[in-house]
């Protein structure tokens, strides 16, 4: 009797193996993904703050290029322009016009240091100060780059989603951009 019972135990189980998985596999599994989302999570939050530090020191050095561009040239002056509803800058370089020598022809800089910006979508510009005046505009606002080695003073803010704000400070006379990893309020 034994016999025939096991003989039908193997035909009915072991005819067709067994498909899906065990509990102890799906928990290990599961194990797996929860320790693999536990290292990646802060990595991507920290990843808007990696793009609010990259594009702050891309401007930074535009900044820095512009003010050596204009005093190198000698003939012209640079313009950073910033359209803050659209979250983009870009410089132009303006030289004399050869029929007019009173008007001013102002051209996009060809550089790679020249082309137009877009900051991500979790950027903006939160406030932008020239010469201590803040500076509510529809339209791009220019900072002024001359060739006798000056620059409009000016403090740029850049915030992320997470309202965290990186304070760009530009100094006058050396064309220096100072960063600072949080909102500060410059003179």
């Amino acid at each position: 009797m034994v016999s025939q019972n096991s003989r039908w135990y193997k035909r009915l189980f072991y005819r067709y193996p067994a498909s899906g998985f065990t509990l102890i596999e799906l928990s290990v599994v599961i194990i797996v993904i929860g320790v693999i989302l536990t290292i990646a999570l802060p990595e991507m939050r920290d990843l808007t703050e990696m793009q609010l530090r990259s594009h702050s020191r891309r401007m930074a050095g535009t900044i820095k290029y512009l003010f050596n561009q204009s005093a190198i040239r000698g003939n012209a002056y640079c313009i950073l322009r910033i359209d803050q509803e659209n979250g983009e800058y870009w410089p132009e370089i303006c030289r004399p016009d050869s029929e007019n020598p009173e008007q001013w022809v102002c051209q996009s800089d060809p550089s790679i240091l020249g082309q137009k910006v877009r900051l991500p979508e979790t950027l903006s510009f939160a406030d932008i100060y020239i010469n201590g005046q803040k500076i509510i505009s529809d339209e791009p606002v220019p900072i002024f780059f001359l060739p006798q080695g000056y620059v409009d003073p000016g403090v740029i803010y850049i915030r992320d989603s997470r309202e965290r704000t990186y304070t760009l400070q530009i100094f006058p006379f050396s064309g220096r951009v100072r960063i600072y990893d949080e909102y500060v309020a410059v003179n």
